[in-house]
């Protein structure tokens, strides 16, 4: 889930079942990743495109300005449960 919580937390807090938060996160994610919504709403950076200028004054720039993925300013915040995070690590 986006909040870095389980479904069961959501939840609680929203007074709905486990279930029903999967349901409708399903629906909200398969909204968002289809057409029309995306080919009108989602611009993916070109080669031609250049880099923010809040990356490049980053003082950690340098070491990733040869890099491909999400120096372009994407940015996907993403939890894992204590108990995977021997299986997330170095993967992209």
């Amino acid at each position: 889930c986006v909040t870095g919580l389980s479904t069961r937390h959501v939840g609680e807090r929203l007074q709905h079942s486990p279930t029903t938060i999967s349901k409708y996160f399903r629906k909200m994610v398969n909204f968002f990743s289809s057409d029309p919504f995306y080919s009108s709403n989602v611009q993916l950076p070109t080669v031609d495109t250049p880099v923010a200028t809040k990356i490049l004054d980053d003082h950690c720039f340098r070491y990733f300005s040869d890099c491909v993925g999400a120096v372009d300013g994407t940015h996907i915040h993403v939890f894992v449960p204590a108990k995977e995070h021997a299986n997330m690590r170095n993967r992209k």
